[in-house]
């Protein structure tokens, strides 16, 4: 079998993130079964382990794949998932109806974590925030970067993140038995790139349309939606339909409704930020809420190819004894972001979420986040000695956990201990495998340690400074063509630990 190229792009994604490496391109050309020649003697240009975590070039349109090719990249900072840890002080109870469970309140109605520009006209409800912030390196890495960490991953820059604004109004209501609601959330800022999706800000084959590609910041709208909120029975039912944010993680694409400015590991490369699609939640009693939907896969509107996802989950809450349990199983098709023939390819994508919470104290309240999944063909297997390229299962999981100390009504401090495993190197790094060799990267354990503040200077201004520290064991193989053992996760690939201070300043209204 005769393969004419082998394209990879490392931790990007096809609907649009920034990738963490530009794509890289070498032949294998007219190889025959006999042929003997080392993979090393056609890889052009650099070595195959100096391209990780570079910041990459713009994604490439499928239409320009002419020859059998397979581009591995990584679904990684893919969309958020709302918080649950609101404020009571940022509700608004004009907001909320007693049709909506409890459990859905606490994890994607946004609306909580901002002000009320119009309150003279109930039926139209205006608010948002302005988050901004810096961070700094103490490696001072020479591409500007801190990645793999993302969102705050300029370094020693300042960024302007969350310049949002969303807007809900009643399209009709009856009383407590029903009502209709539509909901629009736009995002102006560095935050957005990672928010863009096929089909709606981006092209069907994942390049820029409303955003320009010279660009880091952009604009974009994490959700557009319609709510049903009734009841069956005498139990609270909701149904949303449209683009939404996932409910999968206990941190928020919602800068307001976290504790820490940065994300952890698992947030960015193991949960969907956005789902578009159709989600039920269903009250069964006061402290259970069942959770149904059909989506279009993670972050994408529409594309050219076919994905499709169920989301199933239940939330437990005992008031009493104060601590909650959820849990979140999302199996369908997703992109293995490989193309073939210029065909995307889809493999079957599984991911669970479990998160637990507990009061320990009246100040005091301990979190956990578990994460697994899998992609199917989401690794590039390539066999030099017959000149054939293969594919299979990737895997990943972590641990996050929190503990959250209120001082005050003002003041609550966090530290967050979190470890994650890119087994296969497809969320974070280069899921390329030789045969014979393995691995282009060895390792793939990502630990961060981060402790912070949340203060509220003013009853609509937080600030939230933190220091965070960073580990990770990847580094380049040297027992494959071109790889490169000095490559390290941080630093421009040049350091395996990463020390960071930063602080972010957010404006409600």
């Amino acid at each position: 079998m005769l393969v004419t190229g082998l394209l990879v792009a490392t931790a990007s994604q096809v609907r649009g993130e920034p990738p963490l490496s530009p794509a890289f391109e070498f032949n294998l050309e007219t190889f025959s079964d006999t042929d003997n020649l080392p993979l090393t003697e056609v890889i052009e240009e650099e070595e195959l382990a100096s391209w990780l975590f570079e910041q990459r070039d713009p994604a490439v349109s499928e239409s320009d794949q002419t020859s059998v090719v397979a581009a591995a990249v990584s679904n990684t900072v893919a969309e958020q998932s709302p918080a649950i840890e609101i404020e009571a002080s940022l509700a608004s109870s004009r907001r909320v109806t007693e049709s909506v469970p409890e459990a859905m309140k606490l994890t994607h109605d946004i609306d909580h974590h901002s002000g009320d520009l119009l309150p003279e006209w109930p039926a139209l409800r205006l608010g948002g925030w302005f988050a901004q912030g810096f961070t700094g390196n103490v490696n001072r890495p020479s591409n500007g970067l801190n990645r793999p960490v993302v969102f705050n991953d300029l370094a020693n820059k300042f960024s302007l993140h969350q310049a949002y604004l969303h807007a809900r109004t009643d399209l009709y209501s009856q009383g407590n038995d029903w009502s209709l609601i539509a909901g629009l959330d736009v995002n102006y800022g560095y935050d957005s790139q990672y928010l863009t999706v096929p089909g709606l800000e981006r092209h069907q084959d994942g390049t820029r349309k409303l955003n320009s590609e010279d660009s880091d910041y952009g604009l974009s709208f994490p959700q557009l939606f319609f709510e049903l909120r009734t009841k069956l029975g005498d139990r609270p039912l909701t149904l949303k339909l449209g683009r939404f944010l996932s409910l999968t993680s206990s941190e928020s694409l919602a800068s307001p409704a976290n504790a820490l400015y940065s994300h952890s590991y698992s947030f960015s490369y193991a949960n969907p930020f956005t789902q578009s699609g159709v989600l039920a939640a269903y009250q069964t009693s006061p402290g259970t809420t069942w959770f149904l939907g059909y989506n279009q896969g993670w972050d994408n509107w529409r594309s050219r190819s076919n994905r499709w996802g169920i989301l199933s989950g239940i939330a437990l809450q005992d008031a009493a004894d104060h601590h909650e349990f959820r849990f979140f199983a999302h199996l369908g098709e997703d992109l293995t972001n490989a193309l073939t023939n210029s065909t995307p390819i889809t493999g079957s994508r599984n991911s669970f979420h479990a998160t637990y919470r507990r009061a320990l104290h009246r100040r005091l309240r301990y979190v956990v986040d578990a994460v697994a999944g899998s992609q199917e063909d989401a690794v590039i297997v390539v066999h030099p000695a017959i000149s054939q390229v293969s594919f299979r299962t990737a895997r990943w999981y972590g641990l996050t956990q929190y503990l959250h100390w209120t001082a005050s009504d003002r003041t609550r401090a966090s530290l967050r201990v979190e470890w994650f495993r890119d087994a296969d190197h497809s969320r974070i790094g280069t899921p390329v495998e030789f045969d014979p060799g393995g691995l282009v990267l060895n390792g793939g354990d990502y630990f961060g340690l981060t402790a912070g503040c949340q203060t509220r200077l003013f009853p609509n201004v937080l600030l939230r400074p933190e220091i965070r520290w960073d580990w990770s064991n990847t580094r380049g193989s040297g027992t494959v063509p071109g790889g490169d053992p000095s490559v390290r996760a941080f630093g421009d690939r040049t350091d395996a630990e990463q020390l960071t201070l930063a602080a972010d300043f957010i404006i409600q209204y």
